[in-house]
């Protein structure tokens, strides 16, 4: 019973953690594509997007590891 509970306790932080970094990835990407749009740097836009592909891939990581019932 223990188990199950430290398990459920460890999915709960890892979602707060992924969710928070997601969220922390989310406003970097929004400042970097309003300096870019702003000074015109195709640069800082690509980071941007980098940053937006990046909390995709952390969303998919989120939902194929904390829904998975096996571990």
């Amino acid at each position: 019973m223990l188990i199950i509970y430290q398990k459920r306790v460890l999915k709960v932080k890892l979602y707060i953690t992924f969710k928070t970094i997601m969220s922390v990835f989310v406003v970097i990407g929004t400042v970097f594509l309003a300096l870019g749009v702003y000074h015109l740097d195709s640069a800082l836009i690509s980071i941007a997007c980098l940053f937006a592909i990046a909390s995709f891939i952390l969303r998919l990581e989120m939902k194929d590891h904390l829904f998975d019932p096996f571990v």
